[in-house]
C-alpha cells in the first residue's frame, strides 16, 4: 500500500484540498489512496515535491524524508490583476498552482498572460510568477492604471526617471507598479 493517504492526513488536508493545492482531480486521488490506481510518472513526482519525500517512501518502501527534495507552495493564480487599491479581484482567483520554494514566495502570486508580450518574450496563456508590492527597479514589471487590468512592460531607468518600454518605445512612467515579473512558464498544450 502507498502512503499518500498517510502523508495527506499529516498535512491536515482533505482530498479537495489536495487536489486544489496539486492541481490532480481529486477522484485519481481517491483511487490512487484507496489503490484501484496507480501512480503515473508525473503524479509521482508532484507528491514527492509538495510532501519533500521520496518516490520509493511515497510508494510505501523506505524512508520517509529526503535531503534534497525540493519543498513546493501553492501559489494563487488569477486572470487578472488591477490597479487601484484593490488589485487582487476574487471574480479573477482561478485557482492554485505549485510551485517550487527554492527561494521565498511570499506575497507571489501567478497571472495567466492575456496577450502576447514578443519583445519580453511572454505569449497569451503563459504563467508569470509576480511578486507583488515590489520596488520599482530594472526589469519587467507588471502594471496598470485606476481600476484597469495590469499589462507586462519593461521598466529602464533613464536619466534618474523610471522609463516604460511597450513595444521598445520608452514612455514616462504614468502606471501604478503592481509587482515584478520573476519568471514565465509557458503552458504547452
Amino acid at each position: 500500500m502507498n502512503n499518500l493517504r498517510k502523508l495527506r492526513k499529516e498535512r491536515k488536508l482533505n482530498q479537495v484540498e489536495l487536489s486544489e493545492i496539486v492541481n490532480i482531480d481529486r477522484s485519481t486521488i481517491s483511487r490512487i489512496e484507496s489503490g484501484k490506481s496507480s501512480f503515473t510518472q508525473e503524479h509521482l513526482e508532484v507528491f514527492s515535491n509538495y510532501f519533500n519525500v521520496s518516490i520509493d517512501y511515497l510508494l510505501g518502501k523506505k524512508e520517509k524524508v529526503i535531503s534534497n527534495a525540493i519543498r513546493a507552495e501553492k501559489i494563487p493564480v488569477y486572470s487578472k490583476i488591477y490597479g487601484g487599491s484593490y488589485i487582487l479581484r476574487e471574480d479573477c482567483f482561478v485557482g492554485y498552482q505549485v510551485a517550487p520554494a527554492s527561494e521565498d514566495l511570499t506575497d507571489c502570486i501567478y497571472l495567466v498572460s492575456d496577450k502576447d508580450y514578443k519583445n519580453e518574450g511572454i505569449f497569451k496563456d503563459d504563467l508569470l510568477m509576480v511578486r507583488l508590492n515590489t520596488a520599482v527597479a530594472p526589469g519587467v514589471h507588471v502594471c496598470a492604471n485606476d481600476n484597469e487590468p495590469g499589462g507586462v512592460y519593461r521598466i529602464v531607468e533613464l536619466n534618474k526617471e523610471w522609463i516604460l518600454l511597450a513595444d521598445n518605445m520608452p514612455s514616462k512612467l504614468d502606471k501604478q507598479v503592481l509587482g515584478q515579473v520573476l519568471m514565465v512558464s509557458r503552458i504547452i498544450k
